[in-house]
């Protein structure tokens, strides 16, 4: 199973809850394609829409880490939704989420902390194996 992983470019904060996704992915065997990341390391090429479509096109589950300030993460959302891959949204427990995002998504994972993530994340794991 092939993971595109959406997160807000330049925040700490979701750099570190993005690796910790990755790595509960990767635990379970999966693959992921972390957009900030792979972007960041790429230097944002001329054509990197092209890539981020093909990553999308190709993943089985995309995962958002919603961010209030997101804005490409929104894009790849859309994406993915026209696309009818399955999405999860994740957020804070307190945070607004747009109503846009929220229909969009087809599990909405709402956390307190990085060990909830964790916890919730490995519970929703076991329900994707076959």
């Amino acid at each position: 199973m092939h993971i595109f992983i959406s997160a807000k470019a330049a925040q700490a904060e979701q750099f570190a809850l993005a690796d910790l996704v990755e790595g509960q992915m990767y635990a379970a065997g999966m693959t992921c394609f972390v957009a900030p990341r792979e972007l960041q390391r790429r230097g944002l090429p001329a054509g990197f829409m092209q890539t981020i479509r093909a990553e999308i096109q190709r993943s089985d589950l995309m995962i958002v880490l919603y961010a209030p300030e997101l804005r490409g993460g929104l894009v790849e959302l859309g994406m993915a939704y026209a696309l009818d891959n399955p999405i999860w949204l994740l957020c804070r427990a307190q945070e607004k989420v747009s109503n846009t995002a929220l229909e969009c998504a087809s599990k909405i994972i709402r956390y307190q902390d990085a060990d909830d993530l964790r916890t919730q994340l490995q519970v929703e794991i076991v329900n994707l194996m076959p």
